[in-house]
Protein backbone atom coordinates (compact mmCIF):
# COMPACT_ATOMS: atom_id res chain seq x y z
CA UNK A 1 0.00 0.00 0.00
CA UNK A 2 1.45 3.52 -0.89
CA UNK A 3 0.31 6.35 1.42
CA UNK A 4 1.15 10.01 -0.23
CA UNK A 5 2.04 12.05 2.71
CA UNK A 6 1.69 15.80 2.39
CA UNK A 7 4.95 17.20 1.70
CA UNK A 8 4.68 21.42 1.43
CA UNK A 9 7.39 21.35 -1.11
CA UNK A 10 5.37 18.96 -3.35
CA UNK A 11 1.90 19.38 -4.86
CA UNK A 12 -0.07 16.75 -4.19
CA UNK A 13 -1.28 16.42 -7.59
CA UNK A 14 2.21 16.09 -9.05
CA UNK A 15 2.74 13.13 -6.24
CA UNK A 16 -0.23 11.53 -7.49
CA UNK A 17 0.47 11.68 -11.12
CA UNK A 18 3.21 9.85 -10.45
CA UNK A 19 1.92 7.40 -8.28
CA UNK A 20 -0.48 6.22 -10.78
CA UNK A 21 2.23 6.11 -13.45
CA UNK A 22 5.05 4.41 -11.72
CA UNK A 23 2.85 2.41 -9.21
CA UNK A 24 0.17 0.76 -11.23
CA UNK A 25 -0.20 -2.22 -9.20
CA UNK A 26 -0.12 -0.81 -5.67
CA UNK A 27 -2.55 0.27 -3.81
CA UNK A 28 -2.87 3.76 -3.79
CA UNK A 29 -4.32 6.15 -0.32
CA UNK A 30 -4.66 9.15 -1.19
CA UNK A 31 -4.55 11.69 1.81
CA UNK A 32 -7.92 13.26 1.46
CA UNK A 33 -8.11 15.15 4.35
CA UNK A 34 -5.25 17.01 3.88
CA UNK A 35 -5.88 17.80 -0.08
CA UNK A 36 -7.70 20.96 -1.24
CA UNK A 37 -10.68 21.09 -3.20
CA UNK A 38 -8.91 22.00 -5.97
CA UNK A 39 -6.59 18.98 -5.77
CA UNK A 40 -9.13 17.07 -5.36
CA UNK A 41 -11.06 18.23 -8.28
CA UNK A 42 -8.22 17.59 -10.32
CA UNK A 43 -7.88 14.12 -9.48
CA UNK A 44 -11.87 13.36 -9.96
CA UNK A 45 -11.07 15.45 -13.84
CA UNK A 46 -7.88 13.41 -14.92
CA UNK A 47 -10.28 9.85 -13.75
CA UNK A 48 -12.83 10.64 -15.20
CA UNK A 49 -10.63 12.11 -18.51
CA UNK A 50 -9.07 8.23 -18.03
CA UNK A 51 -12.36 6.70 -18.16
CA UNK A 52 -13.77 8.81 -21.27
CA UNK A 53 -11.09 7.61 -23.14
CA UNK A 54 -11.81 4.06 -22.72
CA UNK A 55 -15.67 4.49 -22.11
CA UNK A 56 -16.68 1.49 -24.10
CA UNK A 57 -15.23 -0.68 -20.74
CA UNK A 58 -16.84 1.22 -18.49
CA UNK A 59 -19.86 -1.03 -17.30
CA UNK A 60 -23.43 0.36 -17.61
CA UNK A 61 -25.16 0.14 -14.07
CA UNK A 62 -28.49 -1.36 -15.44
CA UNK A 63 -30.33 0.81 -13.11
CA UNK A 64 -28.77 3.83 -14.92
CA UNK A 65 -29.76 2.15 -18.49
CA UNK A 66 -33.49 1.63 -17.22
CA UNK A 67 -33.57 4.75 -16.71
CA UNK A 68 -32.41 6.08 -19.31
CA UNK A 69 -34.21 4.13 -21.61
CA UNK A 70 -37.55 5.38 -19.95
CA UNK A 71 -36.68 8.74 -19.88
CA UNK A 72 -35.80 8.20 -23.90
CA UNK A 73 -39.56 7.02 -24.06
CA UNK A 74 -40.89 9.98 -22.14
CA UNK A 75 -39.57 12.37 -24.29
CA UNK A 76 -40.47 10.31 -27.19
CA UNK A 77 -44.43 9.79 -26.05
CA UNK A 78 -44.39 13.69 -24.98
CA UNK A 79 -44.24 12.51 -21.01
CA UNK A 80 -41.14 15.00 -20.72
CA UNK A 81 -39.56 17.42 -22.33
CA UNK A 82 -36.17 19.46 -22.49
CA UNK A 83 -35.81 22.62 -21.09
CA UNK A 84 -33.72 25.22 -21.31
CA UNK A 85 -30.90 25.83 -19.54
CA UNK A 86 -32.88 29.61 -18.13
CA UNK A 87 -35.75 27.44 -17.10
CA UNK A 88 -32.42 25.01 -15.20
CA UNK A 89 -31.23 27.90 -13.14
CA UNK A 90 -35.02 29.53 -12.42
CA UNK A 91 -35.74 25.63 -10.83
CA UNK A 92 -32.74 25.42 -8.79
CA UNK A 93 -32.89 28.81 -7.86
CA UNK A 94 -36.62 28.47 -6.44
CA UNK A 95 -35.65 24.83 -5.24
CA UNK A 96 -32.29 25.87 -3.15
CA UNK A 97 -33.80 29.75 -2.25
CA UNK A 98 -30.93 31.65 -3.93
CA UNK A 99 -31.54 34.36 -6.47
Amino acid sequence: MINLERNDNIPATWLIFHAIIFLMNAELVLPLERMTIAEKMDVIGRVMDDLSRNSSAVPVIEWHGDLLKQRAEDLKSGADRFITLDEAEARIRQKTGRK
